[in-house]
């Protein structure tokens, strides 16, 4: 038997070595954003549901007989989207598991997004928490598609920034309009604000004094309802931190494509106010 030696001057490379390998089996690269039908990790047998949180290297598989069973997963480091749907043809996607691969690594003069804690904050938002916003979402879903526009933002308290709105609500006619508003936070109602839209698509006549998540119904002329929003109110202190992180994740959430990837959008995107509101 040979024994085996090594440098004390490699000992030190080794560890590192070993630590990256063993960070990367452990650490969550993905999580669930929804499911239908029967899934589940190739190791553990058990099923997935949405917020679970995959590791790289993780198999995930269904009955690919089961037509109709879909999963959409979601990269912690970008944001991406992936959607897998079965299908009775000879390309079936779900004939083969889903291979959860490992986070590319970043060159060091590239600045790292911090989008890993915003995926987690999210979906624990809207799945693990029993969150009002996630309630009332899950609410209108279960209805069907809005049948109207739905945005989401975050605006700084008492702003007089009408360009801020205009952003969340580009392209409305020049008008009056009707906002009903509701807090998450205070369950009595508050009173309906005329807002206007004048040249050029500036909105003026909004003032929310309380920080907090709102919902806001855009009413039209004769009670058409035109827009449903989800708009975060900031005090100034917080607002730029939290507007930032809002826009960083919605970059990537408006380049998902395919079935249901706006309805995925709102969704994801009504979470991380919603987890907002507790950081």
């Amino acid at each position: 038997m040979h024994a085996v030696s090594y440098s004390l001057r490699s000992l030190p490379l080794m560890l590192v070595t070993i630590a990256s390998s063993l960070s990367g089996q452990t650490a969550p690269v993905a999580h669930v954003l929804h499911v239908q039908g029967n899934w589940y990790q190739v190791q553990q047998k058990f099923p997935l549901h949405p917020g679970d949180a995959l590791d790289a290297g993780a198999k995930i598989t269904t009955d690919s007989a089961d037509f109709g069973n879909a999963i959409t997963i979601v990269r912690d480091d970008d944001l991406s989207r992936q959607r897998v749907v079965c299908e009775d043809t000879q390309t079936n996607p779900c004939r083969k598991p889903i291979l959860i691969v490992a986070s590319p690594l970043q060159a060091p003069d590239v600045p790292k997004r911090n989008l890993s804690g915003l995926v987690n904050s999210a979906l624990a938002a809207l799945y693990k928490n029993n969150s009002k916003a996630a309630i009332q979402y899950f609410f209108k879903r279960s209805k069907g598609p809005s049948p109207v526009p739905q945005a989401e933002g975050v605006l700084e308290v008492n702003s007089h920034e009408s360009d801020a709105l205009a952003g969340i609500l580009p392209g409305f006619p020049v008008g009056d309009y009707q906002f009903v508003i509701d807090s998450f936070e205070d369950s009595r109602p508050l009173p309906t604000q005329n807002v206007a839209v004048s040249a050029g698509g500036k909105w003026s006549g909004l003032q929310v004094a309380a920080p907090g998540l709102y919902a806001i119904a855009v009413i039209g002329q004769g009670g058409k309802r035109m827009a449903d929003l989800m708009l975060l109110f900031e005090p100034k202190a917080t607002f730029a931190q939290k507007y930032r992180a809002f826009e960083d994740a919605k970059s990537s959430t408006d380049l998902w494509e395919g079935e249901d990837a706006r309805s995925d959008e709102h969704q994801f995107l009504q979470g991380l106010l919603d987890s907002f509101t507790k950081s």
